[in-house]
C-alpha cells in the first residue's frame, strides 16, 4: 500500500465519521475535502522527509503506515470506552 493510498484511505474515513454530505450537490464539502486533502499532502511530505533524516530503511519506511493505524486505532478505542453507555431510542 502506497503512501499516498494510505492517507486517501484514512481522509475518506474521517470524512465518513464527520459526516460530510459528499454527493455531487455539496460544493462545501468538496472544498473541505480538497483544502483537507492538501493538508493532509503537506503531512505526508514532511513525515516522509522525518523518515529521511531519521534515516529509516524502505521497509521501515513501507511498515509505518500500518503501525501508525494501530496507534490511531488504539488512540479512537480510549475515546471510545469513555463516552458514556446510552440506550438507542428505538430500541425495544
Amino acid at each position: 500500500m502506497t503512501f499516498a493510498f494510505y492517507w486517501l484511505m484514512i481522509a475518506i474515513e474521517k470524512q465518513k465519521e464527520r459526516g460530510v454530505n459528499m454527493e455531487k450537490g455539496s460544493g462545501a464539502a468538496r472544498k473541505s475535502i480538497i483544502s483537507t486533502e492538501m493538508k493532509k499532502d503537506d503531512f505526508a511530505k514532511e513525515i516522509m522527509e522525518r523518515m529521511e533524516e531519521l534515516e529509516f530503511d524502505v521497509e521501515d519506511a513501507e511498515t509505518f503506515p500500518a503501525f501508525l493505524e494501530q496507534k490511531i486505532k488504539k488512540n479512537n478505542e480510549r475515546f471510545e470506552k469513555e463516552k458514556p453507555f446510552a440506550i438507542y431510542r428505538g430500541y425495544r
